[in-house]
């Protein structure tokens, strides 16, 4: 028993600064389960599968352990009638179907918990489902509905008989509802105010943990309301707390601070110890280890693509536009994998509001049948009232007005076709709106101009602008002779796949063809204009996406995946004039094309991709390394 607990004590420590090599924190966490699965089936050994389950979120949330333990708790929580076991089981379950997307498992477990706790009248739990229960509904964007939850659980701290854990529970309550005003609404007055009623109420009666929340949510909102001296201050004493807290709480402190150094005022800085000139070196460090933190979180992505949007900013503010640049273009692919969550929460949103959706268009419809059927009615009376003149009359307007309107609508359908797949501009039309759609096999092409930043200081902007307009017309009008979707361009890098709207089993052939063409249209564009042009990467992976319609307003047909994130990775680790391709890709065209193995990178959250250059057209010629 003895060595049970000090392995869950140094799996404690490795957790206290975020900064333990996830490789050693695993390996303590199997011989921990290991130690506990030996135990008897007793209450000590529920307990020892609680601790651990518990201790999962500060190690970067490995999942799949936290699946297997809070499983074996339950069973034998039930095995041993003990019913509050159970109940924890779903709240740890809920927390992994929530990091895994899936809402509808995520909601059951919540409801059973909340049920659960009621009937066990166990206050504290009731309260702890009702916190996962908001998560919820701020995921869902239903900001309203999470303060309603979180005020439930409010006053349901307040009846705790217990001093101690009564504020306890309603700081940390207090907290969180602050942050949805915060991170969610951008009321920072009033989540400031929250804040202060829980630094108030947790100041010399709860635990360091929630206090250390509490300082951290205060450095952020002061920090937001630009009082930089007193974000300092909250940002300082969370980290003097003693308390252990996960990836996520220490990499947004490390983000604040950065944000802090960034834009206080010099004499602000001068107070905590900073020279004025040495600002930006302290943000860009503070920022990048938050970005650090939240990559041993399994890759955060919140945290990382704010990260790299605060670096983009602070580098522009240097001048280092090249630095600026890099880290908003990874700020934008990061950005498009976050929508992609958003995308399956609207299709999730569209499958619970289907059937009502269509009763409604049904009633619709039968009002515009009514509706005509009127009309025609309407237009035969005046027929057999005024007499053929009349209606020769009307019918000149009808024409008229009917070539009118043939006219404009065939202008709206050509710029509609101009952004959006024709299926899906069809669609658009039809029925109001287009539905997200997975495709699961598609091949992404990802390019960028190598050496642009240098070339924009040597060309005035109007020629900087013509010739990129000149270089992705080109490329338009060579992904459409393939087959392939342009998708969009960002800055100086286009993005285009091939495989969708429609499906097509060429769709790796076609995106290496066109990339092939893309590359000697460079090559002979460079050979005309020599050090006025760009040199060029391409990078291409197949896989799957979610492609659907982004916004109402300047809508636009977007891509997004894991798929877009490696093609992107391709093209990182192209060299100029080349095309690199991922293995899934060229397992779909080595029978067609040369290829030469470049050896393996390594890949957040999937391990080593093996990459290859392409060559010509012809029978494979696989050199390997």
């Amino acid at each position: 028993m003895r060595i049970l607990y000090f392995l869950l004590l140094i799996i404690y420590t490795f957790s206290a600064t975020g900064e333990a090599p996830k490789f050693h924190a695993n390996n303590y966490q199997k011989k921990t389960l290991a130690g506990i699965m030996s135990m008897p089936d007793d209450s000590n050994k529920l307990r020892a599968y609680f601790t651990y389950a518990d201790v999962s979120p500060f190690l970067g949330s490995n999942h799949a352990m936290l699946v297997e333990t809070s499983s074996k708790m339950k069973t034998l929580a039930k095995k041993l009638h003990l019913p509050e076991y159970e109940l924890e089981y779903y709240l740890f379950i809920n927390h992994y179907h929530s990091r895994i997307n899936d809402y509808a498992k995520a909601s059951d477990d919540i409801n059973k918990a909340l049920e659960l706790s009621r009937k066990l009248g166990d206050k504290v739990a009731t309260i702890h489902a009702l916190i996962h229960k908001a998560g919820s509904y701020v995921f869902l964007v239903e900001y309203n509905k999470a303060l309603e939850t979180y005020n439930q659980a409010l006053n349901i701290a307040r009846q705790i008989k217990n001093k101690e854990l009564r504020n306890d529970r309603i700081g940390d309550v207090l907290t969180r509802i602050a942050k949805v005003y915060s991170d969610n609404l951008k009321k920072y007055d009033i989540a400031l105010n929250y804040d202060n009623q829980a630094e108030t109420i947790l100041k010399g009666e709860a635990e360091d943990f929630q206090l250390g929340l509490a300082y951290a949510q205060l450095a952020k909102d002061n920090m937001y309301l630009q009082r930089y001296l007193e974000a300092y201050i909250y940002a300082s004493l969370f980290l003097k707390t003693k308390a252990t807290f996960n990836y996520f709480v220490n990499s947004e402190i490390y983000n604040t601070l950065g944000k802090i150094y960034a834009n206080a005022p010099d004499n602000v800085l001068v107070k905590i110890g900073v020279e004025p000139k040495e600002r930006f070196i302290k943000a860009i460090a503070s920022i990048d280890k938050s970005i650090q933190l939240s990559e041993q979180a399994d890759g955060y992505l919140p945290n990382i693509s704010q990260g790299l949007k605060d670096l983009s900013e602070i580098y522009g503010a240097q001048k280092d536009y090249k630095k600026a640049y890099l880290n908003y273009k990874q700020y934008i692919i990061d950005r498009d994998s976050l929508e992609n969550q958003n995308v399956v929460r609207r299709m999730l949103e569209t499958q619970l509001n289907n059937d009502f959706q269509k009763q409604t268009d049904s009633l619709k419809f039968r009002q515009r049948l009514t509706s005509s059927e009127l009309r025609v009615k309407k237009i035969q009376s005046y027929y057999f009232a005024g007499g053929i003149f009349v209606l020769l009359i009307l019918s000149f307007f009808v024409y008229r007005n009917y070539r009118k309107a043939a006219y404009n609508n065939k202008r709206s359908d050509n710029l509609l076709l101009n952004i959006l797949p024709a299926d899906v501009a069809e669609e658009l039309k039809t029925s109001g709106g287009s539905e997200a759609r997975l495709f699961d096999e598609v091949t992404v092409l990802f390019t960028d101009f190598v050496n642009f930043t240098g070339i924009s200081e040597t060309l005035t902007p109007k020629e900087l602008v013509n010739e990129l307009h000149y270089c992705f017309k080109a490329f338009d009008e060579i992904i459409t002779n393939h087959k392939i979707e342009k998708i969009k361009t960002i800055g100086d890098a286009y993005l285009a796949v091939a495989g969708l709207p429609i499906a097509d089993v060429e769709h790796a052939d076609n995106a290496v063809l066109a990339a092939i063409e893309i590359s000697q249209f460079i090559e002979n564009r460079k050979a005309q204009l020599g050090d006025r042009t760009f040199d060029i990467r391409i990078g291409i992976h197949s896989g799957s996406v979610v492609a659907g319609i982004v916004g109402v307003k300047k809508f636009a047909y977007d891509i997004w995946g894991d798929t877009v994130n490696t093609a992107a990775r391709m093209e990182q680790n192209s060299v100029p004039g080349k095309i690199n391709i991922s293995e899934k890709t060229y397992d779909l065209i080595k029978t067609r094309f040369n290829c030469q193995y470049r050896g393996e990178i390594d890949a957040k959250n999937k391990g080593k991709l093996k990459m290859y250059f392409v060559g010509e057209i012809s029978k494979p010629n696989i050199t390997s390394a």
